[in-house]
């Protein structure tokens, strides 16, 4: 991810890592309909990561769009992009495993 340009998955949870590493992410979803509403639904927020693209067209031009001007691309969906990581992650402040750490200690000691 640390050399991606821009990320285009599914549903992986690779978009939360793309997310907090502040990569661009696309989310290719031609079976959404089933898969959210039928089968699993989604991580909490996981379509605010980036934009949500139904069919190989749509990807294609949205995946134009970026190349054509990845700047004023992130413009549009970098902020909820950044907000949805740290939503979804915690800050991206080194300590993550400190917070996880004292979390799990924490409700060990909860009767």
């Amino acid at each position: 991810l640390a050399a991606a340009d821009l990320l285009v998955s599914d549903y992986s949870s690779v978009i939360g890592d793309a997310a907090a590493m502040d990569v661009p992410v696309m989310l290719f979803q031609p079976d959404r309909e089933e898969y959210v509403n039928r089968t699993r639904g989604l991580y909490p927020w996981a379509d605010e990561a980036g934009p949500v693209v139904l069919s190989e067209s749509a990807l294609l031009e949205e995946v134009r769009r970026w190349l054509d001007d990845p700047a004023g691309w992130d413009v549009v969906h970098g902020p909820r992009r950044r907000q949805w990581a740290v939503r979804a992650s915690g800050p991206s402040d080194g300590s993550a495993t400190r917070r996880a750490v004292d979390e799990i200690l924490a409700r060990l000691e909860r009767p």
